[in-house]
């Protein structure tokens, strides 16, 4: 569910790929500000998630000054929709740093790894035969 890094950082000249009436201004801001800060590269989805959760407080708060149901609808689901995201993130990014660290007990004791997988291949096995 990643997006592609807001256009408007590198080319200027494109359309943001936002289309919002209200805050477009504040979400091509907030998006680019991200983009920028997260070094230029992809934003995580964390990162990504925060953004869309703020650009839809500030919807849902647009939307309820002027009295549009709609704006501040689209805005409050545009906000839920980023904390699922931001928690999404979180998540993707605490399963990267196991298996980062799985991946480095491995490399130090290959013999372990093995012996481990052998071991629960037998089980499975056990569990699962028909007699």
């Amino acid at each position: 569910m990643a997006s592609q890094p807001c256009k408007r950082a590198r080319a200027p000249q494109r359309r943001h790929r936002y289309r919002c009436r209200v805050e477009a201004t504040l979400c091509a801001d907030l998006c680019c500000g991200a983009y920028m800060l997260h070094g230029g590269s992809q934003m995580s989805e964390e990162l990504e998630g925060t953004v869309n959760k703020l650009g839809g407080r500030a919807q849902s708060a647009v939307g309820d000054a002027l009295g549009d149901a709609k704006t501040s609808t689209e805005g409050r689901i545009r906000e839920a929709a980023g904390k699922i995201q931001e928690n999404y993130g979180a998540a993707a990014e605490t399963v990267r740093g196991f298996t980062e660290e799985l991946t480095e007990r491995i490399h130090e004791t290959p013999l372990l790894a093995v012996l481990a997988a052998a071991g629960v291949g037998y089980l499975l096995g056990r569990l699962t035969a028909r007699d």
